[in-house]
């Protein structure tokens, strides 16, 4: 009861707190996906695997840019 209590009393706190779960765990299930459909991408698109490979590097950099450029928001 006093976990319900400290929820009711704290909601904007406790809102965040679930968004950036929701959104650290969504992150992760972005990032993982890749390798283990990386031959299925292989065969959709027709390429070869060295070609296909590319993909994991690029997404990697892509990140990283976006991360350096991003603005803090306060």
């Amino acid at each position: 009861m006093k976990f319900m209590k400290q929820i009711y009393d704290h909601k904007l706190r406790f809102a965040k707190t679930v968004a950036l779960f929701l959104a650290y765990f969504t992150l992760g299930l972005n990032l993982g996906i890749l390798g283990p459909t990386i031959l299925d991408l292989q065969i959709a698109v027709n390429a070869t695997f060295n070609h296909v490979t590319w993909v994991m590097p690029s997404r990697a950099g892509g990140y990283a840019l976006g991360s350096f450029i991003c603005k803090p928001v306060n």
